[in-house]
């Protein structure tokens, strides 16, 4: 099975399994400790992906490292990511558990690059216009792109809306050469 595959698999198993959002906000905050440790370790990482180290001794290991830092669902989960052997998909299954999480209640991530550091106006009022374009609530995170000429550039999982100076000036080309022939 194609790993992004099995890992929406899981992360949705994942979710049909918790009853609350409570449940959810839980295992949300042992994915980001999961995550942090796997971000701060290179050794975890190699570990988790290494098929040479077998499954009981990855399922010990993670035991001692994990136990207080993570609930017990979570380790649950994790210990059967264990049994199946998908400890290597787990990276890919945090992310996809995010993003069902925010499907689930009603949020979007958009990234937004513009030339400068927007004021916290501009701010409120983007994300005022993507709340109303998507009905959605808007958890934006915003970074400088010197390349931008002006403007910004937006991206939304696969969806790109470009602001930007350099994109309006190359319509603006294309519709004077369409003009000119």
């Amino acid at each position: 099975m194609i790993p992004h595959r099995a890992a929406h698999r899981y992360a949705l198993a994942l979710i049909e399994t918790l009853e609350t959002n409570a449940g959810m906000e839980t295992i949300l905050q042992d994915m980001r400790n999961i995550h942090e440790m796997m971000i701060a370790s290179r050794d975890m990482r190699v570990f988790l992906q290494s098929p040479v180290v077998n499954k009981e001794k990855k399922k010990t290991i993670l035991k001692s490292l994990l136990t207080g830092k993570i609930s017990e669902p979570m380790m649950h989960f994790i210990i059967l990511l264990c049994e199946k052997r998908r400890e290597n998909v787990i990276p890919l299954i945090i992310q996809e558990f995010n993003d069902l999480c925010d499907l689930r209640m009603n949020i979007i991530r958009p990234r937004i690059a513009s030339a400068i550091e927007l004021s916290e106006k501009e701010k409120k009022s983007l994300e005022a216009q993507l709340n109303a374009r998507y009905n959605k609530s808007i958890l934006a995170v915003y970074n400088i792109n010197k390349e931008l000429r002006g403007g910004v550039l937006i991206q939304i999982g696969d969806t790109i809306i470009d602001g930007s100076i350099t994109h309006q000036l190359e319509t603006l080309r294309k519709r004077m050469y369409v003009g000119v022939n």
